[in-house]
């Protein structure tokens, strides 16, 4: 009886209705509220939102059930956006048509606050918005005003060789080549490739960041050595006491023993500094320990109590007990 009594009750939706509910839909984005009902309350709180003059709020709800956007004959089984596909390529062509850009234009990633059910659902700790949506936007530098986007769903089968960031510009900025544009970037998105295939369609690329040096594109020769943290931690003691760099420090066989113990003459520590509680300045913990004074000194970047304590009187020369 019911499903027969609402049969009676329906309505075709005309061109017109749907495009007010396009219009509350958007009236909705911008001015908030808890929940739709109240859109259509009746309480003075709420009496300036309109959305009852437009549609009854059981009509919006019918619409809002019902409506689909994609077609089942052309939707591709792999494709993760099949049901709003259409809507989006919709919005990246108007966004194309209706502006003109800028010379200077940015390609960046963007993040779209959304609590649904998702398989391609991002985190990104450093963005305002850390859970979401993920786009690839190319914006105007000077307004701001998104030209072309892309929704970010996974690992894609059809990836290219050159890597993730290397598609992502190449087919956002696809239709602003041979004009004369200059796309800014950071390391995410450069690489060797895409800055020869963009300067042969007649497009500058600049950076934000510095060359990302640990690039698959640069060959194995160039790319700076990686410093495991004992290594890391034997330089960073070479450099603070002005250790020559042509004299070789004689290494420990155990690669296990502590690294304060590969430099002669110096060991971990925990009592405070000599020189620094002579004056009073700190009475925090050394870190190093000269076992031919037998005392403790300060020896980090801010202050070096070790250096400053061995220097001789009179002269600019510095030398530590241990290091040549």
């Amino acid at each position: 009886k019911q499903l027969q009594q609402g049969t009676q009750n329906h309505h075709m939706v005309h061109e017109e209705e749907l495009l007010k509910f396009v219009g509350l839909l958007m009236y909705m984005s911008l001015v908030q509220a808890p929940n739709a009902e109240l859109y259509w309350s009746s309480k003075q709180l709420f009496h300036g939102l309109w959305a009852r003059a437009f549609m009854p709020i059981n009509r919006y709800k019918i619409i809002q059930a019902f409506l689909k956007i994609s077609n089942p004959e052309t939707e591709r089984a792999d494709d993760k956006l099949k049901k709003v596909r259409f809507v989006h390529d919709f919005l990246r062509m108007k966004c194309m048509k209706f502006w003109q850009p800028h010379e200077c234009i940015s390609v960046d990633e963007r993040m779209v606050k959304n609590k649904g059910r998702y398989g391609f659902r991002q985190y990104i700790k450093d963005k305002p918005t850390k859970w979401g949506m993920k786009l690839w936007v190319v914006a105007d530098s000077i307004t701001g005003y998104t030209y072309n986007f892309d929704v970010y769903t996974g690992k894609d089968a059809a990836r290219s060789t050159q890597g993730l960031g290397y598609d992502v510009v190449y087919k956002l900025c696809r239709s602003i080549f041979q004009q004369g544009y200059r796309i800014f970037m950071d390391n995410f998105y450069t690489s060797f490739h895409l800055f020869v295939d963009l300067l042969k369609v007649k497009t500058l690329a600049r950076l934000f960041q510095e060359y990302r040096r640990q690039h698959q594109d640069i060959p194995e020769l160039v790319r700076p050595k990686r410093y495991s943290q004992l290594d890391f931690t034997i330089e960073l003691i070479k450099e603070l006491a002005n250790f020559d760099k042509d004299i070789q420090v004689p290494l420990l066989d155990n690669r296990s023993k502590k690294c304060s113990q590969i430099v002669p003459g110096l060991r971990k520590n925990s009592k405070n500094c000599v020189r620094c509680y002579r004056i009073r300045k700190v009475e925090k913990k050394s870190k190093v320990f000269c076992q031919i004074c037998k005392k403790s000194f300060c020896f980090n970047q801010i202050r070096n109590c070790l250096v400053d304590e061995h220097s001789v009187p009179g002269s600019d020369e510095r030398s530590v007990p241990g290091l040549p």
